[in-house]
């Protein structure tokens, strides 16, 4: 009901708060936490909402559902790309985007991100 008020007014920041408040409540609630994962990119925070998608994809590979991780990665792209405001890259997430790139087959996008991780983590190496 609060979330049809808001949208009535046209509240777009108070829809978003309610969807992500929507996609806390219940963690099998996959298209709800993706709607919530959505608001907070919109909200700017780039990070938390790449972050977000990527618990969501390990969450649906962990009950066996892997097209609709890949696509929850997918919808993480943009974010993953991105990184944060302050440009800040987390390996995690680029890991994350690593896996992507070479799903979907671009060798050379993945072998920049490798060397962008080399240089973050030399452990990695």
């Amino acid at each position: 009901a609060v979330l049809a008020r808001r949208q009535g007014r046209g509240d777009t920041a108070g829809v978003d708060d309610v969807l992500v408040r929507l996609g806390a409540l219940d963690p099998t609630d996959f298209a709800a936490r993706l709607n919530a994962a959505g608001a907070i990119a919109r909200a700017g925070d780039s990070l938390l909402a790449a972050a977000s998608f990527r618990e969501i994809h390990d969450d649906l590979l962990e009950a066996g559902r892997e097209a609709e991780a890949l696509d929850a990665l997918r919808a993480a792209r943009p974010f993953l790309v991105e990184g944060s405001s302050g440009g800040e890259r987390h390996p995690a997430l680029m890991m994350a985007l690593l896996d992507l790139e070479i799903r979907d087959g671009k060798i050379a996008s993945s072998r920049d991100l490798v060397a962008q991780l080399l240089s973050l983590d030399a452990g990695l190496q």
